[in-house]
């Protein structure tokens, strides 16, 4: 009876979760600038799927923090549904290692056993899709910094509600160096945002409702950042990599057809 019990409890958590963030569509603004619906999206990438395009350049997706490889492994697999090249799209995993130098490290070191590269400085070109902290990891691998290793070679970052101001929940107390350094106004972002030298664009994406990072944290630098709203029953943060809407925008961008996102990104709604 208690874990029946308990059972119920968790899905009054989850159904209460899901209408608190999802809400109803009908009294819910779309974003002018990213104006697609969810249907929309699935239907085009069920189009995308029968007709496979090579991405322009190698894909690298990095996870968020404490991901022990289920949200990349999905993103990568979702991916490679895409394009002929399946072993194009990377993910490399970082989650045993807890320094910042050691996850750059895995990073680099991945892409040049799959894309060896002769230039001493830089790794080869690619596309890098960042969930959550995975943002952060991508402008760290691509930071000029003092261990005379490789840095990344990155041509456009797509960071998938990233912290780039900062996360909500990193405020809390914590032993953890990794959280505290996403903390807004840490130095670690200070030393990101003083390295981020416009080689690379950072296109951002955000659900509406994220209460673990928060969507005004997660504009990147360049103010790019489109925002769709949450999905009924669905996590605003931990299932934003799933959502159709940010799927087919991104698969888009890597074969290199038009966006669905729009420019100027509107603002973020009050």
């Amino acid at each position: 009876m208690s874990r029946g019990l308990s059972a119920g409890l968790w899905l009054v958590v989850l159904v209460a979760a899901g209408v608190v963030s999802g809400g109803c569509s009908a009294d819910r603004p779309m974003n002018p600038s990213f104006s697609v619906t969810v249907a929309e999206a699935q239907g085009l990438l069920r189009e995308m799927r029968e007709e496979r395009v090579e991405f322009e350049r190698p894909v690298v997706v990095l996870s968020g923090w404490m991901d022990f490889g289920f949200g990349i492994a999905w993103l990568q697999r979702e991916l490679r549904r895409y394009t002929p090249e399946r072993e194009g799209v990377l993910a490399p995993p970082y989650f045993s290692v807890s320094r910042w130098e050691s996850k750059r490290a895995r990073v680099i070191d991945a892409v040049e056993r799959a894309y060896p590269s002769d230039d001493d400085e830089w790794t080869v070109e690619v596309d890098v899709i960042g969930i959550s902290m995975g943002g952060l990891v991508a402008r760290y691998c691509a930071l000029e910094c003092a261990d005379d290793g490789k840095r990344l070679r990155i041509r456009n970052l797509y960071t998938i509600a990233t912290p780039h101001r900062g996360a909500i929940r990193a405020s809390w107390p914590t032993a953890d160096a990794t959280v505290r350094a996403m903390r807004r106004g840490s130095d670690f972002l200070a030393a990101l945002d003083e390295g981020y030298d416009d080689s690379y664009e950072i296109y951002g994406y955000v659900r509406l409702g994220d209460v673990t990072v928060g969507p005004a944290n997660s504009v990147p630098p360049g103010g790019r950042l489109w925002w769709v709203q949450n999905r009924p029953f669905e996590w605003s943060h931990a299932d934003v990599h799933r959502d159709p809407r940010i799927v087919a925008d991104l698969v888009r961008r890597l074969r290199g057809d038009p966006p669905l996102s729009e420019e100027p990104p509107a603002a973020l709604p009050e």
